[in-house]
């Protein structure tokens, strides 16, 4: 289906499209369909596209996953002639990717170099699990592009380490990100850097450092990669510190993924004086 705004169940589906949030998006229609195995899954096939003078291409898209009878999304390719001849399963995504209707989008990218030099057409398929009675399974998917990617680019897609919250932290603290190569080529080493800013409680002086290191491998199209640095973050001291991660990879024409960040964590001075008490008629409350 096509559909503007939320979708009719509540505790699924996304809020609104990707593109502006205002316009349209296709989603699967949980409530329809009576459980069997058939009627549990819905597809939608692109029209036939010619990749007969494409040296590279990718699929790209986004995706909203939000719903506890999600059970996944697939990416099939038919490459037939006169008849269907589907690949299926080039990419799959399974279970809920987020947790409420006004999370964002995700973004799927996905290579298509073994059909270059073919006419293919594409099909999205999206099922839900269990029975018509569990209808928390509106999936959406938009903007949904074919392109011929440039020949080098990778983006860093996430920080997950240090994380904030914590009551102490070290001169050892190790930096863990994800990154994606988009590009044609294939990379065997990908050049990265974090860098750490602080600021003390008292203001200033403001301090940074630059860490460096290379991650080595082959990365093709689409390839994903968590990576831990070999530098370690010096967060012992307290303050408020920032922290950027990126790629530094000769020839990438596409700056703006290159980064993620600042990620902030806070290394607060403990309370020492005993006893503590909260009895929360602070006005701070």
């Amino acid at each position: 289906s096509i559909r503007t705004g939320g979708t009719a169940t509540n505790q699924t589906g996304p809020d609104s499209d990707h593109t502006t949030g205002n316009g349209k998006y296709i989603y699967t229609e949980a409530s329809q369909g009576d459980g069997s195995v058939n009627k549990k899954v819905t597809q939608a096939i692109t029209p036939c596209i010619d990749l007969t003078a494409a040296n590279c291409a990718a699929l790209e898209f986004y995706y909203h996953m939000y719903g506890q009878h999600v059970d996944f999304i697939r990416v099939d390719v038919d490459t037939g002639t006169a008849t269907s001849k589907w690949v299926n399963n080039i990419f799959r995504i399974t279970g809920q990717q987020q947790n409420s209707g006004s999370k964002p989008y995700e973004k799927a990218f996905v290579s298509l170099e073994q059909f270059s030099g073919r006419i293919i057409r594409i099909r999205f398929i999206g099922r839900k699990s269990h029975s018509a009675s569990n209808d928390k399974n509106d999936m959406a998917i938009d903007d949904i592009r074919v392109l011929e990617p440039t020949p080098v680019d990778v983006e860093m897609t996430d920080y997950s380490e240090p994380e904030n919250g914590y009551c102490s932290y070290t001169s050892t603290e190790v930096v863990k990100g994800a990154l994606q190569s988009l590009g044609c080529v294939t990379l065997t080493e990908i050049p990265v850097a974090f860098k750490v800013e602080r600021t003390p409680p008292s203001g200033s002086p403001i301090t940074s450092v630059i860490e460096r290191d290379t991650i080595n491998g082959s990365f093709g199209l689409g390839s994903d990669t968590a990576f831990s640095f070999a530098p370690f973050a010096n967060l012992s001291q307290y303050g408020t510190y920032k922290i950027w991660i990126w790629s530094e990879v000769p020839g990438d024409t596409i700056p703006s993924n290159d980064t993620v960040g600042p990620y902030i964590i806070e290394h607060n001075q403990p309370i020492t004086g005993m006893p503590y008490i909260m009895d929360f008629d602070d006005p701070t409350y």
